[in-house]
């Protein structure tokens, strides 16, 4: 699978190179360039991931089962260090400047990463919430590779999904450069397709819980853009964040669970997917 889509891959992409580069029309045309750009970047991402399984051999049993325990294990590491965040925080939100600490009705989690508060005091939440960032796109950067082994079957969409799903963790950090906007629409963009990908997967894999999870994920996260973008019920906006926050870490842990269970107790060599 991965050799003759690497072929075709590359092809299309020195076409595009070879065009693009060279092309006024699309360098100037601000859609066009991020569409040339994200091919660009799918490509690098693919052949990424080829070399790395290859030369790490990350298709043992053991191997899963301890990436999938770093994950279960990053994902419960970001939720102390957010809650310690939080802690931190000086205060001030959109609703009221001036209270003091972190309103988890208010506050948003960038926040957190700000380097001045709502409040306008030096942000000593910052340091902490960057590290439970960076804890959380490395959880699940490792998510993204190792989930395609809950299946028994070897699919043609876990390429694509491992791309799509660790890019938007690659570009997540990006946040901290000022393109908050910017940056969380690439992202989610990336995310939507990797986990559509998966709910595929899933239920050709007649995973149905993990599937009506995902499904709520994706409303969950319809929801947030719906209320960003149309600012109704915005004040309520805080809260759906947190929440979603919590059914997506929650439906990710669990089927890290899944995996690990099933690695755990399954014999013979492991499903290379």
């Amino acid at each position: 699978m991965t050799a003759g889509m690497t072929t075709v891959t590359l092809t299309a992409a020195t076409m595009t190179t070879g065009d693009s580069d060279n092309n006024p029309a699309i360098l100037n045309a601000p859609l066009l360039r991020g569409v040339f750009y994200l091919r660009k970047a799918f490509f690098f991402a693919t052949v990424v991931f080829n070399i790395f399984s290859k030369i790490f051999l990350l298709t043992s049993n053991r191997t899963i089962n301890r990436l999938s325990i770093l994950v279960m294990t990053g994902i419960g590491l970001f939720i102390a260090l957010y809650i310690t965040a939080a802690l931190l925080y000086p205060g001030g939100s959109d609703a009221d400047r001036f209270a003091k600490g972190f309103s988890w009705r208010h506050n948003y989690w960038c926040e957190l990463m700000a380097p001045v508060a709502q409040n306008g005091m030096s942000n000593t939440a910052r340091p902490v919430a960057i590290i439970a960032l960076a804890v959380l796109a490395i959880s699940l950067l490792l998510f993204w590779y190792t989930i395609p082994f809950l299946f028994t079957s070897k699919s043609r969409l876990a390429l694509p999904m491992r791309v799509c799903g660790s890019g938007s963790m690659l570009v997540l950090p990006l946040m901290l450069t000022g393109r908050h906007d910017s940056i969380i629409n690439i992202a989610g963009l990336f995310g939507c397709i990797a986990i559509i990908l998966l709910l595929v997967c899933l239920y050709h894999a007649r995973r149905y819980f993990f599937f009506g999870a995902g499904i709520l994920c994706l409303l969950l996260c319809g929801l947030n853009n719906y209320v960003y973008y149309s600012k109704d019920l915005l004040h309520c906006l805080p809260v759906i964040q947190k929440i979603s926050f919590g059914v997506f870490l929650l439906w990710f842990g669990l089927m890290t669970y899944a995996l690990y269970k099933r690695r755990q107790y399954s014999e013979g060599t492991a499903d290379s997917i």
